[in-house]
This record gives structure tokens, C-alpha cells and sequence, in this order.
């Protein structure tokens, strides 16, 4: 899950993903990819462009990319948010 704990960082989540970008190493595995798909990002689900792709590495079978929105607002009082939460952390 490291498109999730990316996000995290910067105060976003997987519910503020607007589009995904996917490369497939087989595009016949399609079904079990939409289902998982499906099962990560809620309803409306993001945007999607899923290619097949050859990848330097034989075992690799997915790269994904996303962009997410987060207006100011809300991404500012997220990450003021966990720096409070870090702070009283520390403090203990």
C-alpha cells in the first residue's frame, strides 16, 4: 500500500484520488485487477487509464500512478492536524 501511505503524507487518502493510471504486465488478468480495483477506491470510483506494458523486471506485474485532489482548506488541517497529534507525542 504505498500509493496509500504516500498520500498520507501529504494529508490526502484514497477517497481523494480523482485518477489512477494503471501498467498491467498482462492485460488478461483485467478481471481480477478491476476487482481489486474496486475493493481499494470507494464509489464514485476515480478515473482510470490502464495500459499493458512491458516492464524491466519479469516479476513485476503492476505500476500504478494517481492523482489526488485535496483543497487548501482541508489538506492545511489535516497536516496541522497530525503535527498536533506528533506534537503531544513528543511532549510524553
Amino acid at each position: 500500500r504505498n500509493m496509500e501511505s504516500i498520500l498520507d503524507a501529504d494529508g490526502a487518502s484514497l477517497a481523494d484520488v480523482v485518477k489512477v493510471t494503471a501498467h498491467r504486465s498482462d492485460i488478461s488478468l483485467f478481471s481480477r485487477y478491476n476487482t481489486t480495483y474496486a475493493s481499494i477506491f470507494q464509489k464514485p470510483f476515480p478515473v482510470r487509464t490502464t495500459v499493458e506494458s512491458g516492464f524491466a523486471d519479469p516479476k513485476m506485474l503492476i505500476e500504478l500512478d494517481c492523482i489526488a485532489y485535496v483543497p487548501k482548506a482541508s489538506a492545511g488541517s489535516k497536516k496541522t492536524a497530525a503535527k498536533k497529534s506528533t506534537a503531544k507525542k513528543k511532549k510524553r
